[in-house]
């Protein structure tokens, strides 16, 4: 439940949410947004949250949220891996530029197109669901890699001559969330 999560940060992406309602697999910000009250889809109709790539909102005390702030960024409609990866730079950044000492990031609806085929529902066997676990594998493995990098990358501060030194971001603990529990994805941040 990520309404639960007691975090400093919680970041999720926002998406066109072509998600029918009582689907079973909902998105991170419709899941928050009903634990909420419907809060957070109030703001996306109002114009002050918005799904276009790298938009970036902060809110703070959202009603039944245990996190003290979410931080949520566009997604866009390109998700192809350049952008995706933009999307995780800017992510981060946002995380990064607030005192939050622990955050977590939820990935589950980041695939980047051309690392995840799309298989008619009519056609799924048993192979094709290990070929799906496998590519989900391979997806999640590829998102953490870059959440490393990125994370290293982005929280770099030269001071070596400098009189005074770089203040360091205040993150200790980034938590994420994927699909796959696979060793592939311990693998991936080392």
């Amino acid at each position: 439940d990520l309404a639960a999560i007691k975090t400093d940060c919680l970041m999720i992406p926002v998406a066109e949410d072509k998600t029918p309602p009582g689907s079973r697999k909902a998105s991170a910000c419709r899941i928050l947004d009903d634990a909420c009250g419907g809060q957070i889809g109030e703001l996306i109709k109002l114009g002050d949250i918005k799904p276009a790539h790298g938009k970036i909102s902060t809110l703070h005390h959202i009603k039944n949220v245990n996190a003290r702030r979410v931080i949520l960024t566009g997604l866009g409609n390109d998700h192809s891996t350049a952008k995706i990866r933009q999307w995780l730079s800017a992510a981060i950044g946002a995380i990064l530029a607030t005192p939050a000492k622990d955050a977590v990031i939820v990935l589950t609806e980041l695939a980047p197109t051309g690392m995840t085929p799309s298989i008619p529902a009519n056609t799924i066997t048993s192979n094709t669901i290990t070929s799906n676990t496998i590519q989900q594998d391979k997806t999640d493995a590829w998102l953490v890699q870059q959440v490393a990098q990125l994370c290293e990358e982005l929280s770099y501060r030269y001071d070596h001559t400098l009189s005074k030194k770089a203040e360091k971001p205040a993150l200790k603990k980034l938590t994420l969330i994927v699909e796959s529990t696979s060793k592939n994805i311990q693998a991936a941040v080392q």
